[in-house]
């Protein structure tokens, strides 16, 4: 936990008090637990003692190949396009992060993908702290990635920079997890 780590503002509502939990720009991030969540470029998600980064599919640069063109069953692909075909960096992930690095990379190839211990998890986690069908990571019909806690032991956590709080909601800083009881 950093020594300024996260404040707890209350402003004075019309009808009554409204709290809001904000970083700091602590090191490790403010976590409050969730049920789902949308995962945005960036979003930090902790699962047990397990931290991930949601990186969305890399795009290309507009200049680095030619425009496409229509399908043509003559022409030449070429070699390079291919290789950009089969690069796991080029599909949505998730990145374990730890302490001093990146750690592996798990694309999001499939709609639907489960991460926990069980050895149908896409998602494998050797971790007794996590669940064997800890979250569901899934892509909206929108196109949009958000993750879903499977009612598990440990929760999912989402890393926040600011948000409103209501009775009964737990939060973590480093590794103190806090509840919220408001009059």
């Amino acid at each position: 936990m950093s020594a300024r780590h996260a404040a707890i503002e209350c402003t004075l509502g019309a009808e009554h008090p409204q709290w809001k939990l904000r970083d700091l720009d602590s090191s490790n991030g403010t976590f409050v637990q969730a049920k789902q969540s949308l995962l945005e470029p960036g979003r930090e998600i902790s699962i047990a003692r397990r931290r991930f980064r949601f990186c969305p599919p890399e795009t290309r640069d507009e200049g680095s190949e030619e425009p496409e063109r229509e399908s043509d069953v003559r022409r030449t692909i070429p070699w390079s396009s291919l290789m950009k075909r089969k690069n796991p960096e080029a599909a949505p992930s998730l990145v374990e992060l730890l302490p001093d690095r990146e750690g592996r990379r798990f694309p999001l190839s499939k709609s639907e993908q489960w991460i926990g211990r069980a050895s149908k998890c896409e998602v494998l986690l050797d971790d007794p702290t996590v669940s064997p069908r800890h979250a569901r990571v899934l892509k909206t019909r929108d196109g949009k990635w958000c993750v879903e806690d499977a009612d598990s032991m440990n929760g999912l956590w989402v890393r926040v920079a600011s948000l409103p709080l209501s009775s009964g909601a737990f939060f973590m800083l480093g590794e103190q997890v806090f509840l919220i009881t408001l009059p």
